[in-house]
């Protein structure tokens, strides 16, 4: 098994005797969608196989028992893709988006193709009014020889905010 264990699904851990689908990759972005909202790691533990139990067995929390505020919309959204079920979860990451962009419809904001390239053309030239060389975030000093051989390049960091 190859990747952080927090973020594989149940079936993965299990070694399902089935040819895997995208359903773990829809968990994995359901898990990265529940931290974002909850601002911290969902099964995150001390020990490797303690984690593995937690994915496997542990509690999970409803976002809205983390951050009340979340919307009960935006919650059953999260919760349908962190099923454990692969067959109660999405079954494709279109589905996962369709009921993200229709959530975010509802209440006036529009994400999509157009608005994503937008903000990348407004973070590029950002950074090169700044005289930024580069829109990545360098590796920590810290990090392993084989972290930094196999990070992507290219990732970017997130806009600074402009001065008033």
């Amino acid at each position: 098994i190859k990747g952080k264990v927090g973020y594989m699904s149940p079936e993965r851990l299990r070694g399902a005797a089935e040819p895997l689908d995208v359903r773990p990759d829809v968990y994995a972005a359901g898990v990265v969608l529940w931290e974002c909202l909850a601002g911290r790691r969902l099964f995150k533990r001390e020990e490797e196989w303690a984690t593995i139990h937690a994915v496997l067995e542990g509690p999970v929390p409803v976002i809205t028992e983390v951050r009340a505020e979340v919307p009960p919309e935006l919650a059953a959204i999260v919760s349908r893709a962190i099923e454990r079920n692969p067959d109660a979860r999405y079954q494709t990451a279109a589905g996962l988006e369709e009921d993200l962009e229709a959530f975010l419809a509802k209440r006036g904001a529009r994400i999509g193709g157009k608005e994503l390239c937008d903000w990348l053309r407004d973070l590029y030239a950002r950074g090169a009014e700044e005289g930024q060389t580069q829109l990545v975030t360098p590796l920590e000093s810290n990090s392993s020889d084989e972290a930094r051989r196999e990070a992507p390049t290219g990732a970017l960091r997130p806009p600074k905010p402009r001065p008033s």
